[in-house]
């Protein structure tokens, strides 16, 4: 029997903002496919459509607003394969619109806090979407320093930049030392941060052994061949470095929810290596089922880049870290 091919529909998706910063949420009917789930309102982009357009065009079917100028920003794109179908979904943020949503089509409408999001009451393929609105846009790593007066200078460097999200590598370090490193940047600095990602093999083992209040864990492109189930409790962060397709889909199959991909630009550490370059980074997010983070020679400024690229942003060291 010949296989059957199922074609991806496109889809464009509106994380949509009201004024007050509340999410506007649809509940699909329950005849719809994934009926009684919540959704994030959208649909079919038409061919030749761009995408804005169709935003613009499905917000006013479905719930009778106008966004067509309201500020819109590429979020994340996933393609998703259903049993029954397959989607990529083109999902943008969408800042205010005019008008009274409601319920063109039947459905159900909701505003909710980002706190209330909860993954389980949306379609499967919407999770990534739902990480992405709770990552910065930008991830610092930390490196070396001189002492522990360095260290706090660096730190408080990183923060005032308005920096969110930390990943805590120290490979130079023993278990130890390690532990009480992260206990010394928890006690100094953990409310500043969002989210707190230890590193490595170090790292997983502090998760197991203590009970200091770190967010999750990245994994080197390395540590990904060494597991075949999730390492850490779902609850958890968890993410990865990969620098190919075939890293990308190992990260999925641990249900990493980010991850970093490189080397996007030539950097001062490895001034003459190999790079992919935009064309190249896009078409690792492209391939990606949770978000990316664009990685090498980037800093504040290769945001809009990264974000064209199908990034959530970037990340590195040497731009905050080591910037004087």
């Amino acid at each position: 029997m010949q296989e059957r091919i199922v074609k991806s529909v496109h889809v464009a998706v509106a994380v949509l903002f009201d004024a007050d910063g509340k999410l506007v949420i649809a509940r699909r009917p329950d005849h719809l496919h994934q009926g009684g789930l919540l959704e994030f309102p959208g649909g079919k982009v038409e061919v030749g459509e761009l995408v804005e357009d169709a935003l613009v065009r499905e917000l006013k079917e479905e719930l009778g607003v106008d966004v067509s100028a309201s500020p819109k920003q590429p979020l994340i794109c996933i393609e998703f394969t259903y049993p029954d179908k397959s989607v990529y979904l083109d999902v943008w943020t969408v800042q205010g619109f005019d008008g009274v949503p409601h319920g063109r089509e039947g459905q159900s409408l909701f505003r909710m806090n980002m706190e209330e999001l909860r993954a389980d009451a949306f379609p499967a393929a919407n999770k990534p979407i739902i990480d992405a609105l709770k990552l910065p846009d930008r991830c610092v790593i930390t490196g070396e320093y001189d002492d522990e007066q360095d260290l706090c200078l660096k730190m408080e460097r990183v923060l005032a930049q308005g920096v969110r999200m930390l990943v805590l590598r120290a490979p130079q370090l023993s278990m130890q030392a390690y532990e009480e490193w992260v206990a010394f940047v928890v006690g100094s600095w953990r409310k500043r941060i969002e989210c707190l990602i230890v590193h490595g093999e170090l790292g997983l083992s502090l998760i197991k052994s203590t009970d200091l209040p770190v967010d999750g864990c990245h994994l080197s492109s390395r540590l990904l061949s060494a597991f075949t189930d999730r390492p850490i409790p779902s609850s958890m962060w968890l993410g990865a470095s990969c620098h190919s397709v075939a890293e990308i889909e190992r990260a999925a199959r641990l249900q990493c929810q980010y991850g970093f991909v490189s080397p996007a630009l030539p950097t001062l550490s490895h001034p003459g290596g190999k790079v992919l370059g935009w064309e190249g980074i896009e078409k690792l997010s492209r391939c990606s089922t949770f978000p990316v983070f664009a990685l090498g020679g980037v800093n504040d400024s290769h945001i809009p880049a990264a974000r064209m690229a199908g990034c959530q942003g970037v990340a590195g060291i040497r731009a905050w870290w080591e910037n004087d």
